[in-house]
């Protein structure tokens, strides 16, 4: 999670006052632009020179570079505006221009340092204060049109205004680097000049504004693999547009969307857990398009946008130019305005970026100069105050709440709109009304009515790990109120240890269990797993006793519903690193089909010796398995079995390679003793790409599929539904579910099979593919799974989903319509760190609550009801998290 720190007051019941801070001293980047231009009017900088040697060999590595260079640099420092130091790359010969009075730091004797300050402006007297507040955007002056010729390439501070980390290399070459750790240690470089545009030569468009971006390297430091790499943003910005107006940091990048006309960007993905062999780009003007290349883009290729008319085009280029999406429609009043071109990279989670370009306008017509911007006296606190007048809620009453949660009963009972934060590891009884989920923030939720209500399980007794990935779903046994639970990190270690827990009274209490016979104890003596346990298999004959636990190390086996285990005796290579268990009880003892990944195997309880492999990963086409499901129905006799194996080809549609394989399906009518005596197996290799299949162990006529966590562009929240067809003796697979459809222009699943949500409404529908996803055991019908911060379900096999964490408030008003900016009640799943919650002191019905990752909630009804206050049409849209505010 990302957080960004912003601060509002609300006024009294008659108005409210907004105070953003963004608490940014004039000596740091994004301030300094009113206070340097106020020092340069009062006659200029001065520097203070440090000598050679702690300038230029502080650590003894560098070489020494040229006296003229250095001199260079000042006069360059002296001659731009913001610049109040600056520093030269010996290694490089680069000189960089700071925003900020930055002095050389001593080093450690083998410390090798990049970047050494030279020269520090000297400290003067500011002038006279004046209003506070940012400079205005808006150009003071009309403009000046001048004729120009093209191609231009546009390179150095005659042609850019930079800002921040930004220098200007041989060659015409543009670069931005940052090793900081601080979120704005970015930088933009802006236009001098804006073009206004000219007739396409083939007379097909006007107002044509075209420019390439050729990457000559990407450096985001990938081989940390946090998933959160640095983006470079190509972008035109209406004429009259300053660095500040644009410099928006990762939490606040909605603002940046708002303040540009279009934009282009790249970003490289790459995960230790999940490599993202690929580049996907995101255009955007007013709407959004993707496009995905199928390789980590990190030179060779090019960024391209076009302004023509009324329309925004953009492209990216290895071989030939491809357009991102189709051309997005402009409002009006940018179809014609003079376009400044800016080059900025967008900082997330890492912070390190390096990226060197070059930039060359190939139609622009005629030019006009931007004008300075205006000077303004510097402050020490960077404030922005806007008093709003709240509107009127002339809404009529909440509707009646469908369930209370059983909130009689309770001293505190939860409230919110339900969701807002990541879940992960659904699963549903087959014996009783249970169903569990949870969460990153640690907590188990727990629901008796089969998702409809949820209740947090005591963090006393248990907790869901962070590491989503890593963490399994609570596995059933063969009574309703025995439950077991191994929430594990990443890995096991004297560090991480991973206790295994069980449950005999439906999840309210537990206590810890050793599942796989090791002596290992934490400090407070509970037994520690030797291995991760992947699967709970419990016996579908209720009191039978039986389960199976299925882990990285091997298979366990209880007769007494978890309360002792021992060591299923199979070879090393059958039983480790388990991609999926079937119990087949058609007869007893039963037969266990077991795959890993290497292949799939089958023997009888209690005759393990007597193994069988019926499917060999190494040998077979598609290599090694990623899932595994099995299914045989009492009726028919059917019996069904299917795996997704590893065939990156059938991803390459989607210019993706992990997590990706074709579907392989066994089913026949045959009973489990002559499937065992078979000579042959016939699995089909489909059509049909997956990362996971599961099914519901009584009905060998359904399962489903869908995409894995690492697929671009949402494409992972897909369901398919799988269904045998008497008619091909085969299986027809249809899309049951897509969140958002990234062909469609990301349209949303049909409201009339999709209950929406707040968080997806007035925040926005973002997701990867599935943690887990859990089906009935003997109710194909009922199954689910959540990518994060969606947890979808349905009860009728894909023909509608649900959002079970919340409850619309608004249904009888709306024609039971979801729209943005309604009223929710929570059904108990609240997993978002809450700040504060305050009510208004002159109407103590009306309170506001700091939400982390949805901005701010909002009751009128005295807590009864919330709505996210910031949504998609509210000027907080960029804003991540919200840290303190106060009515006055």
């Amino acid at each position: 999670m990302s957080f960004s720190t912003k601060k509002i007051l609300f006024g009294s019941s008659w108005s409210l006052l907004l105070h953003i801070s963004s608490l940014l001293l004039c000596a740091v980047v994004h301030c300094t632009i009113s206070s340097t231009s106020a020092i340069l009017n009062s006659g200029g900088l001065s520097f203070v020179r440090y000598p050679r040697k702690r300038c230029h060999n502080l650590s003894g590595v560098l070489e020494k570079s040229r006296r003229s260079n250095v001199v260079k640099c000042e006069r360059r420092c002296k001659k731009t505006r913001q610049c109040l130091s600056y520093q030269y790359e010996s290694d490089r010969r680069v000189c960089r221009l700071l925003p900020g009075r930055k002095k050389p730091k001593k080093a450690k004797p083998k410390e090798r340092k990049k970047f050494f300050t030279c020269g520090v402006a000297e400290e003067k007297d500011p002038p006279t204060a004046g209003p506070t507040g940012r400079p205005s955007v808006s150009a003071s002056v009309s403009p000046t049109v001048s004729a120009a010729s093209y191609p231009r390439t546009l390179w150095g501070e005659e042609d850019f205004a930079p800002s921040g980390f930004v220098s200007y290399l041989l060659g015409k070459e543009i670069n931005f680097r940052s090793d900081s750790s601080a979120p704005d240690a970015f930088g933009i470089t802006l236009s001098r000049t804006a073009f206004i545009g000219n007739t396409a030569v083939d007379d097909s468009g006007s107002n044509v504004v075209d420019v390439v971006v050729d990457v000559q390297s990407v450096r985001t430091h990938e081989h940390l693999f946090s998933g959160y790499e640095s983006q470079l943003i190509l972008f035109f910005a209406p004429f009259g547009t300053y660095a500040p107006d644009v410099d928006q940091d990762d939490n606040n990048f909605g603002e940046f969307k708002d303040a540009v006309v279009g934009m282009v960007r790249h970003k490289i993905y790459s995960s230790l857990t999940n490599p993202m062999d690929h580049t996907w780009f995101d255009a955007y003007a007013g709407s959004a398009s993707r496009a995905s290349y199928k390789k980590r883009l990190t030179s060779g290729f090019s960024l391209r946008i076009r302004r023509d008319g009324g329309s925004f085009t953009a492209y990216y280029r290895v071989d030939d130019w491809v357009p991102i999406g189709d051309a997005l429609p402009l409002p009006e009043m940018y179809a014609g305005v003079p376009l400044q071109i800016g080059l900025r990279v967008k900082k997330e989670w890492n912070a390190q970026h390096d990226v060197t370009v070059r930039a060359t306008v190939l139609e622009g017509g005629a030019t006009s100069d931007v004008p300075s911007p205006p000077s303004q006296a510097p402050t020490a606190l960077n404030e922005t105050w806007t008093r709003i007048k709240p509107r009127r809620d002339d809404r009529a009453a909440a509707c009646p709440a469908a369930s209370s949660h059983g909130d009689a009963a309770r001293r505190y009972a939860p409230r919110g709109i339900g969701g807002g934060g990541a879940m992960a590891g659904l699963s549903i009884s087959h014996l009783s009304d249970l169903w569990f989920v949870g969460t990153d923030m640690g907590t188990l939720f727990r629901s008796t009515d089969r998702g409809r209500a949820w209740e947090a399980v005591s963090h006393y007794e248990t907790g869901f790990n962070a590491r989503l990935k890593s963490t399994m779903p609570v596995g059933f046994t063969t009574r309703p109120e025995v439950l077991l639970f191994a929430s594990c990190y990443h890995e096991l270690s004297s560090t991480y240890p991973c206790v295994a827990q069980r449950s005999v009274d439906a999840g309210l209490t537990w206590t810890p269990q050793n599942v796989t016979g090791g002596s290992a104890t934490t400090r407070t003596g509970e037994p520690v797993l030797d291995h991760f346990v992947r699967h709970w298999i419990p016996s579908l004959s209720e009191g039978s006793g039986y389960v199976l636990a299925a882990t990285e190390g091997g298979m366990y086996r209880s007769q007494d519903d978890g309360a002792t285990w021992s060591a299923v005796p199979l070879p090393h290579a059958v039983s480790y690193s388990p991609r999926g268990t079937f119990l087949d009880e058609s007869v007893d003892p039963p037969y266990v089909v077991h795959a890993n990944v290497n292949g799939t195997y089958v023997w009888r309880d209690g005759a393990e010796s007597d193994v069988v492999r019926i499917w060999d990963a190494g040998t077979a086409r598609g290599g090694s398995l990623m899932s595994f499901a099995g299914a045989r129905s009492a009726a028919t006799g059917r019996l069904t079995l299917a795996f997704v194996d590893s065939d990156a080809t059938a991803c390459d549609d989607i210019g993706h390679e992990a997590d990706c394989g074709y579907v392989s399906i066994l089913s026949e009518i045959i009973s489990a003793e002559d499937f065992f005596a078979a000579e042959s197996f016939d699995f089909r290799k489909t059509s049909q790409r997956s990362f996971r299949v599961v099914a519901a162990a009584e009905d060998a006529a359904v399962f489903y599929a869908t995409g894995g966590r690492s697929w671009p562009q949402a494409r992972g929240t897909t369901v398919w539904k799988s269904t045998y067809n008497s008619l091909t003796d085969g299986f027809d697979f249809g899309v049951a579910f897509l969140q958002a459809d990234v062909d469609n222009s990301y349209a949303l699943w049909p409201a009339d099979k999709l209950d929406y949500s707040a968080v997806g409404l007035d925040v926005g529908y973002w997701d990867a593919g599935y943690y887990t996803f859990a089906v009935n055991p003997v109710n194909s019908s009922e199954a689910g799974g959540s990518g994060n911060f969606f947890l979808h379900v349905t009860r009728n096999g894909g023909d509608n989903w649900e959002s079970p964490f919340t409850n619309h408030a608004d249904y009888c008003h709306s024609n039971g319509n979801r729209l943005p900016g309604q009223r929710w009640r929570s059904t108990g799943i609240e997993m978002t760190s809450v700040r504060w919650i305050k009510f208004n002191p002159h109407n103590v019905t009306s309170g506001f609550a700091s939400v982390a990752d949805i901005r701010m909630l909002r009751t009128l009804d005295g807590g009864d009801t919330f709505e996210i206050s910031g949504g998609t049409k509210s000027g907080l849209v960029g804003i991540n998290t919200l840290y303190d505010f106060a009515f006055a």
